[in-house]
């Protein structure tokens, strides 16, 4: 078995690491058993070492003294088992003969420990100090100096360490400081948003849609002059009246025509809610009262907040000013009648009702409307430690694509230093696509019922 027995000096225990946290087979690779010898020489320098000036070496000094005490009370102290076997014991030099040792200074504590570790004889001198590893190696010694992953971190300085505790103070209160987080659920340079455009409807649908109309609204037949219906008197209608009625049904059909086959413009001009998905976190230790969430739209285009109770009715008000409506027939002896009118519109995005801020939660208190079409804000009177509230804000694109916007977000709470300001590019780019169910619904929606009836 390769036993490998090794003097240290006093440094090794001061500026090295632990003796057993060490790889000792890097530098003995064969070694089966390292014997760590500490001579009384070095037990001498250690004593005088506890009571240094510098914190670090008195404790190393005193945790060294401790390990040597532990070893003097037996044999040797083992220090690691696997998968070598690592132990520390103390020797005791004789009397050097210092007239055998010229290059020698009885005095200085290393030359006593290079002595020792001559008389001692088949042990090896393991020291970070160059000198006594070449009086070591004149002698006949083999002298090894420790490899840098020996080493301990470099010792703070007194100017690095009060460094270093104003850093830890100034952590420490930053940590206590109450702070916001914004999160975005997409990728952020920028924000790239699509805007689908629909395109003609398929030639044959075109064509089912115009016969379900015409079918529910037929051409009327002129009565012969002996018919029943002229005998009764059934719809008096004169001359003029079924020449104008021919003619106004010859332009109802082009118009149901043309108004398939433009339908897809018509869909396309109904303003679309692009989702932004953000996130705000109370990252700080502290809760947060009247936190605000307020977002601000600059270009060509608004702001949209959906909300859970929105009216139904009113998004079909919305889609009646689009008008995906079918013409109506024209009827027979009424060219005198006055266009429909319908009341009780109401404008799209209409005005919102009062609102408040949450409690503990956020709740939009500030929504886009046509007098701030640009703007929202989310607000929340309790932002508690560690609670977060997820959410979207939607952009309805209004110039011509594509489009570039800034979008700004600004995080405000009465206990914050200042607003925490995050401004993001958008831009959004059109993107072609086909019919879905969805669409022929929409249009459905908009059919004389008995029209739709044929689905």
């Amino acid at each position: 078995m390769d036993i490998v027995r090794i003097f240290v000096d006093a440094n090794i225990f001061i500026e090295m690491k632990d003796l057993s946290s060490v790889n000792w087979r890097d530098l003995f690779p064969q070694a089966e058993e390292v014997r760590i010898l500490v001579s009384m020489h070095v037990v001498k320098e250690l004593d005088k070492l506890k009571n240094d000036r510098i914190e670090r070496r008195r404790k190393r000094a005193r945790l060294a003294l401790q390990l040597i005490d532990e070893a003097s009370q037996l044999n040797e102290k083992i220090l690691r088992e696997d998968p070598y076997r690592l132990t520390l014991e103390t020797v005791f030099p004789r009397a050097h003969h210092w007239d055998d040792y010229h290059i020698l200074d009885q005095n200085d504590p290393d030359d006593r420990l290079v002595a020792h570790v001559i008389e001692e004889g088949g042990s090896i001198l393991f020291s970070d100090d160059s000198g006594p590893r070449i009086k070591a190696s004149k002698y006949g010694v083999t002298a090894v100096q420790p490899p840098s992953s020996f080493r301990l971190p470099p010792e703070e300085s007194p100017e690095q360490k009060k460094v270093r505790e104003l850093s830890e103070r100034i952590r420490t209160l930053e940590d206590n400081r109450p702070r916001m987080m914004l999160k975005l659920g997409c990728p952020s340079d920028p924000i790239v948003l699509e805007r689908p455009l629909l395109g003609p409807m398929p030639d044959d649908l075109q064509a089912d849609l115009v016969k379900r109309i015409l079918d529910l609204h037929p051409k009327l037949k002129k009565p012969a002059e002996n018919s029943a219906a002229a005998v009764l008197g059934v719809r008096k209608a004169n001359v003029v009246d079924w020449a104008r009625y021919e003619v106004g049904y010859d332009n109802f059909v082009e118009k149901v025509k043309r108004h398939a086959a433009e339908i897809h413009i018509k869909l396309n001009a109904i303003p679309l809610s692009l989702e932004v998905p953000f996130e705000v976190v109370n990252i700080g230790r502290v809760t947060l009262t009247n936190a605000d969430v307020a977002i601000r739209l600059q270009g060509e285009a608004r702001l949209h907040v959906h909300e859970e109770d929105t009216d139904q009715n009113e998004d079909q008000d919305d889609l009646d000013r689009f008008d995906l409506e079918f013409p109506d027939p024209p009827q027979l002896g009424e060219s005198n009648q006055s266009p429909r009118v319908r009341f009780g519109r109401r404008p799209w995005m209409a005005l919102q009702h009062i609102r408040y801020p949450g409690a503990v939660t956020f709740q939009w208190d500030i929504v886009p409307d046509e007098e701030n079409p640009r703007r929202a804000n989310l607000s929340n009177n309790e932002f508690r430690v560690g609670k977060s509230h997820a959410d979207k804000i939607a952009i309805v694109p209004e110039g011509t694509l594509p489009l570039d916007l800034s979008l700004t977000f600004d995080l405000e709470a009465r206990d914050l230093d200042e607003p925490v300001t995050k401004e993001f590019r958008v831009r959004i780019e059109m993107v072609d696509r086909e019919w879905t169910f969805d669409d022929f619904e929409r249009v459905e929606s908009v059919l004389p019922a008995a029209s739709a009836a044929f689905l």
